[in-house]
């Protein structure tokens, strides 16, 4: 196994205005950074190990029986969803993040913040 940890130096890029980058940062371990859709390669990657040591037998297998404590949510077509639909983000689950303004609660990926 070959682990790299590196900072670079770079901008930082703002959401709410789109095109600018402010001033150049040195990166650290201690920055927040919103790495979105890069978290994809490294989930598709721990559910792989997870396959290979026996701890998820078959993604096609509802999500409810990876999460015991919130069959509450089991409704509305959700109880249809399999490990392999969040997997290739084909769910069918609602998501408006491009039609509604950032920083508001209209916003669905902001709403992860309120």
């Amino acid at each position: 196994m070959l682990v790299l940890e590196e900072y670079f130096k770079g901008h930082r890029y703002q959401w709410d205005a789109p095109g600018y980058h402010s001033d150049m940062v040195q990166w650290d371990k201690d920055m927040m950074h919103k790495i979105m859709s890069c978290t994809k390669s490294f989930t598709s990657a721990c559910i792989a190990i997870a396959i290979e040591e026996g701890f998820i037998d078959n993604v096609n297998r509802s999500i409810f029986d990876y999460l015991p404590g919130h069959h509450q949510y089991k409704s509305g077509g959700k109880e249809d969803i399999t490990l392999e639909h969040l997997l290739t983000m084909t769910s069918g689950l609602e998501w408006n993040e491009w039609n509604a303004a950032h920083d508001t609660s209209a916003n669905d990926i902001d709403r992860i913040y309120f």
